[in-house]
């Protein structure tokens, strides 16, 4: 942003600059919405990636100075009340993709919520600046 907190009061072209950046921020928003709007499918949960050794001595993944991993393997994280977290590998290359759908599309709630956040940041500048001076 252009210098536009440290100024002290409210000038025609600090107003301006700080509309300005609204409008931009309002923008992003717009697009934002658009992609919320229209989310492809998906799955709600979380996966983690891992990469294991097999324990055979003489893998690649048992080599104490370079160490080549098997995998990526995907498991869906599954959060129960009874025993805390489990695990399960996912096998299936769709769900998947509907896993990671569902982590990108709250990706950009995380992204709308911060747009919204600066917006009314700025315009509760306005505010105070008017009612201060």
């Amino acid at each position: 942003m252009r210098n536009i907190e440290k100024k002290d009061h409210l000038t025609p072209k600090w107003l301006t600059a700080l509309r300005l950046e609204i409008i931009s921020l309002k923008k992003d928003r717009d697009k934002l919405e658009k992609k919320l709007m229209a989310p492809n499918k998906m799955k709600a949960g979380t996966f983690t990636v891992q990469y294991k050794t097999c324990g055979r001595k003489t893998c690649r993944c048992f080599d104490k100075k370079d160490p080549f991993r098997h995998g990526p393997y995907y498991y869906l994280v599954i959060q129960n009340d009874k025993n805390g977290v489990r695990q399960r590998l996912i096998k299936d290359a769709k769900e998947l993709k509907l896993l990671q759908n569902y982590r990108d599309y709250n990706q950009l709630l995380v992204e709308y919520d911060k747009v919204n956040q600066k917006i009314a940041m700025f315009f509760k500048k306005i505010k105070d600046k008017r009612s201060n001076g």
